[in-house]
């Protein structure tokens, strides 16, 4: 299987490979899915054109020149466009998209790249759900599941009938590099 995780919006560094170095979050996904047997490719809009290869990842930055945080009504088409071509080369089976309030961006996408299932996942727990729920449906409508970090962040998703709860599913938001010592080496480590 090939996953390609996809952001409409820029990261927040000016070059790519500092972003990368920086980016723990999504380098623990990818490391926890290359265990799996699944290989990922990572695509960011971006401010410049670059294709990375960072431990066994594939990154491309695509330079689109528009605007860098997209609202939901401004449309990422042209990113969109390039992304058809890519998931062909490369073979990726399933899209992981990410903030579903990038509704047109999100929808676009869907809409171009019909044949592929797009999982979208929540990091914000905004509550724009409660002023735009058309706008957020509309997005959504032709993904096939939205992943939130925890119950209760989709009820208001739901009970708008923005998303239908087959569509619901959860996921714990991040990933982390930390793992159990003997309290000896961290006492030692941490000198407490």
């Amino acid at each position: 299987m090939h996953v390609a995780f996809v952001f409409h919006s820029y990261p927040p560094h000016p070059a790519p490979q500092p972003y990368i170095e920086a980016d723990q979050t999504t380098r623990q996904w990818c490391r926890a899915l290359q265990r799996e047997g699944i290989k990922v490719t990572v695509i960011h809009r971006f401010f410049v054109e670059d294709e990375i290869e960072f431990e066994g990842v594939d990154y491309l930055f695509l330079k689109d020149g528009k605007v860098a945080n997209p609202r939901p009504w401004q449309p990422t088409l042209r990113f969109n466009r390039r992304l058809i071509q890519i998931m062909k080369d490369r073979q990726v089976d399933v899209i992981h998209a990410h903030n579903p309030f990038n509704s047109l961006g999100l929808f676009t996408m869907s809409v171009l790249l019909k044949k592929y299932p797009i999982l979208v996942q929540d990091h914000s727990g905004v509550d724009v759900i409660r002023r735009n729920p058309w706008w957020l449906r509309m997005g959504l409508s032709r993904v096939q599941a939205v992943v939130f970090s925890a119950k209760g962040q989709e009820a208001d998703w739901v009970k708008k009938k923005v998303l239908s709860p087959e569509k619901v599913h959860f996921v714990m938001e991040n990933a982390s590099p930390f793992g159990l010592r003997p309290r000896s080496e961290a006492s030692d480590a941490t000198r407490l």
